[in-house]
């Protein structure tokens, strides 16, 4: 970075990219913060009236009724709802902890990108790398000279990713839109 900056653009550069970083994950989080909560809450609800209310709420009912079967068939249905609900989480969390290396980033987004091609998390990805190619852009270097510098970044793998994949398009003689379109 510094051989294509003087020191000081170098960093104005580092602290723009900074707060704009900062601002984009304090927007997402604030926009999954509610769905995220109230699907948080209502699993917990139904845990909770599962193994604290569904059975006087079954004995109330006994004296009104003769036949409890379909009660019990589903309370057997969610028992077996709720398993499977907090055993994908904790596959999710097991999954999301082995992807955290930055080797295994990079093949969790191919996976991704593959396999659910309207992903939120590669229009979150394309965003960034966009940011950070404007940043470079607004310090003045042109544009293989950031392409460069993003490859560059071993901090921030999957930018380094889209990075070469869009320098790729570029020397195959692709134009910038169709650079910046690629499938990663």
């Amino acid at each position: 970075l510094i051989s294509y900056l003087s020191f000081g653009d170098a960093l104005e550069l580092a602290i723009n990219t900074f707060k704009k970083e900062r601002s984009l994950k304090e927007q997402l989080i604030k926009d999954l913060a509610y769905p995220l909560g109230m699907l948080g809450f209502s699993l917990l609800g139904i845990y909770f009236f599962n193994i604290a209310a569904f059975e006087p709420l079954i004995m109330s009912v006994s004296q009104f009724q003769s036949d409890l079967s379909a009660l019990y068939i589903f309370k057997n249905a969610l028992d077996i709802f709720i398993n499977i609900i907090f055993g994908f989480i904790a596959l999710f969390l097991l999954i999301g902890l082995y992807y955290k290396r930055p080797s295994h980033k990079v093949r969790a987004y191919i996976l991704l990108v593959k396999h659910l091609k309207d992903s939120i998390i590669k229009d979150y990805l394309s965003s960034r790398f966009v940011m950070y190619l404007s940043e470079c852009h607004k310090s003045g270097l042109k544009t293989k000279d950031s392409i460069s510098i993003l490859k560059s970044l071993k901090s921030e793998p999957l930018i380094s990713f889209i990075a070469f994949h869009v320098e790729e398009a570029f020397l195959k003689g692709k134009s910038y839109d169709e650079a910046l379109s690629n499938p990663f």
